[in-house]
């Protein structure tokens, strides 16, 4: 039995989940299964019930956030966590060390531990407008060590092969598996009216998501329709953009970090369409939750948003930046039932595609 170590050091976001289903999968192909995660992870709790995993090991991160703990923290690590994670696991070879998600602790992780293999899960080979120097920092440097890379659609081995001069024969495709983690309850009950349409935006408000261009559609969208509605749900700057939404009407701001058990309610309903006009972006879970609930696509032509959605099979697509064609799609959208009959139905088709005991199983198969 071959042993693999998950290398995570994240709290927030998609990554914990992505992490958790991706270690389950592993242990049920019959991997020896053992974890590094944040001490502080958002679900720890899940974590600590997984019982398929033989160790989940907790190192203490930046418990908040700020310069001041992020470097105490970084001290910690350096003179003493790194020095204990070694120690508790030195009697043990990983076959794989595998990081499902980039982090500074993770490239020292992944080198102290002994391995034969490093292997690293590239979400963003092109850096979107959001990243930042460090992003940049982290590719660069899980590239020179890792001995897979593993990019989660096919259109980006080319770009890890030219970006990094990683040879192509040390680069694995795997799509993104299904985001299940965010189930309801089964007497939820829809936050919307569901006799309207209800446009969704869900996710982290930075500029290079499109927001002002999503203000502008959805305006023309209300002078044409009056059964329309606009949900905007995640953390973020929105002050920024406060000025752009300020005068619409039906338009509900949630500006604040969603909780994982809250996730899947704004997704939840009869007539709920997910929004994604991002300027840039190589991908996004976004779209994966939306197709758990069946909720219809529409995002920009940039990135990998395309490719991850079965290559353009499921989806409306508007150009990148375009009010006009984001409007347009809009409005094709919601007088265009049979569409959204045909997109729910290859959801769920595609949905079966990417179980995670599937997708990581091809995975490993190849390394």
């Amino acid at each position: 039995m071959k042993r693999v170590l998950v290398n995570y050091i994240g709290k927030r976001g998609g990554g914990p989940a992505f992490a958790l289903e991706f270690a389950k999968a592993l242990a049920n192909n019959g991997f020896e299964t053992y974890a590094v995660m944040s001490k502080y992870v958002d679900n720890k709790a899940e974590w600590d019930a997984c019982t398929s995993l033989k160790e989940t090991y907790y190192i203490k991160t930046n418990k908040k956030s700020g310069k001041l703990y992020y470097i105490w923290a970084q001290l910690k690590f350096m003179l003493w966590e790194k020095w204990k994670l070694k120690r508790h696991f030195r009697k043990m070879k990983f076959d794989y060390v595998i990081t499902t998600m980039q982090h500074l602790w993770s490239i020292d992780i992944s080198k102290t531990l002994n391995k034969d293999k490093i292997v690293w899960i590239c979400h963003d080979p092109i850096p979107h407008s959001g990243s930042g120097k460090m992003d940049g920092y982290l590719g660069d440097k899980f590239a020179q060590i890792a001995d897979y890379t593993v990019v989660l659609t096919k259109q980006f081995i080319p770009v890890v092969n030219e970006r990094w001069n990683v040879p192509t024969d040390k680069i694995r495709y795997m799509p993104h598996g299904r985001q299940k983690m965010y189930a309801l309850p089964e007497n939820a009950v829809s936050r919307y009216d569901e006799t309207k349409y209800n446009f969704l935006f869900f996710g982290y408000m930075r500029e290079y998501k499109g927001l002002r261009v999503l203000a502008k559609a959805f305006e023309k969208l209300s002078k044409v329709r009056d059964d329309v509605t606009l949900t905007l749900a995640g953390s973020g700057d929105f002050s920024k953009y406060q000025a752009d939404f300020a005068g619409l009407n039906n338009v509900t701001v949630d500006n604040r970090y969603i909780q994982d058990d809250e996730v899947g309610s704004y997704f939840y309903g009869e007539n709920v369409i997910t929004v994604m006009p991002y300027l840039d972006a190589t991908q996004s879970g976004v779209s994966l939750t939306a197709m758990e609930y069946g909720s219809v696509i529409i995002a920009s032509d940039t990135g990998g948003l395309k490719a991850q959605l079965n290559e353009g099979e499921i989806g409306a697509y508007c150009k990148a930046g375009d009010v006009e064609s984001l409007y347009q799609q809009m409005l094709y959208v919601i007088e265009s039932p049979q569409f959204v009959q045909e997109q729910k139905q290859k959801m769920q088709a595609y949905l079966t595609e990417i179980e995670w005991d599937n997708v990581v199983k091809r995975l490993m198969q190849t390394i």
